[in-house]
């Protein structure tokens, strides 16, 4: 496993805008996948297999001080990039999802949206593998290592390649969008 060799610098992604549930919504609908957002602190209201969840604006007991950080629900199973499940008071019958390696995304940095939807895309194609053996498969789908800096490169760009796509769209006078 590659190490990240520098895992306190700066990351690259720290000024980056943090993804909004707009720009959320806007992939979503682009991948043509169902969108769902609930807050930690309302986890057992999720009516669906697949939510974004949001850890709040502010500090508080359920999300122990990780505010502004978006987690990504499948089932009964929370997937989180910084793969800290001591991180969050969650409801009995919850449980992270184990990150292999544990911990994806570097601090510092504002990718985890970017995360969230590649793991969305990922589940949705993926459906029967056990959620035991769900995080490493989704490592290796992206190529994620212990490089942290790497693993948030990988992810951004993955991400961002829709804005590219949707830009040509555009330009030819396409609809923009998909048949949700």
């Amino acid at each position: 496993m590659e190490a990240d060799p520098n895992p306190t610098r700066k990351n690259v992604f720290s000024e980056e805008k943090a993804l909004t549930d707009d720009d959320i919504k806007k992939w979503c609908k682009q991948a043509n996948l169902k969108y769902n957002v609930v807050d930690l602190d309302k986890l057992t209201t999720a009516k669906s297999r697949y939510c974004f969840v949001f850890t709040g604006n502010e500090e508080n007991p359920v999300n122990k001080g990780n505010d502004h950080h978006w987690l990504f629900l499948d089932g009964k199973y929370l997937f989180d990039s910084y793969g800290n499940p001591k991180s969050y008071d969650l409801p009995e019958g919850f449980s992270m999802i184990d990150n292999n390696p544990r911990q994806l995304q570097q601090y510092n940095s504002t990718v985890c949206g970017e995360y969230c939807c590649a793991f969305y895309e990922f589940c949705s194609k993926n459906r029967s593998i056990k959620p035991e053996d769900i995080g490493e498969e989704f490592s290796d789908e992206f190529g994620l290592t212990g490089n942290r800096s790497k693993n948030d490169k990988i992810v951004y760009e993955w991400f961002h390649k829709f804005d590219k796509e949707d830009g040509k769209k555009s330009e030819s006078g396409s609809e923009e969008g998909s048949k949700v």
